[in-house]
């Protein structure tokens, strides 16, 4: 599908922005919220099984040391949305529970954290995040296939130089 706009998307790909690549997180996204000082847990199209297994989850490893719920009344205090990937569960027998913090997205402006500010954020709590394979700085008038392209040609060149995929 062509972008209708194709000047849209190179101001979106100036070289001061720098786009970010994240390791592809297998589960369910799940968010958490407050409602009259309780939190709760939803996905997308609202409360599911993996919202109230990843709910108890993070109140079973609060007692383990990572205070999940302590970071999410935090962001949600501040006024960001904690965003996850909650996968393992009774449903899913072959994998251990793990619950990973995607993002934090502002709730006025829509903006989302950046990936430094989410390790810095979550550090204190012991709260798992996405790891960041790469980051890099488009060209100016590169258009987005252009530049997912460019960036995974530079990620692959460094997985095989390194032995690893450009984690930082």
């Amino acid at each position: 599908n062509p972008n209708p706009n194709p000047n849209q998307e190179r101001w979106l790909l100036q070289p001061r922005h720098r786009l970010t690549l994240l390791e592809k997180v297998e589960g369910e996204m799940v968010h958490f919220w407050m409602l009259e000082g309780e939190l709760h847990a939803s996905a997308a199209a609202g409360p599911s099984e993996a919202s109230a297994e990843a709910a108890g989850f993070a109140e079973e490893s609060d007692a383990q040391g990572t205070r999940y719920r302590a970071f999410c009344c935090e962001a949600i205090e501040g006024g960001l949305t904690p965003v996850f990937s909650w996968s393992g569960g009774p449903r899913d027998a072959h994998a251990a529970p793990r619950l990973v913090l995607l993002a934090l997205r502002h709730m006025s402006s829509g903006h989302y954290v950046p990936h430094q500010g989410l390790a810095q954020l979550a550090a204190p709590y012991g709260v798992p995040i996405v790891v960041r394979l790469a980051t890099w700085s488009p060209p100016r008038d590169v258009t987005l296939a252009g530049a997912i392209a460019q960036l995974l040609r530079n990620s692959s060149t460094r997985c095989s130089r390194q032995g690893t995929c450009g984690r930082r």
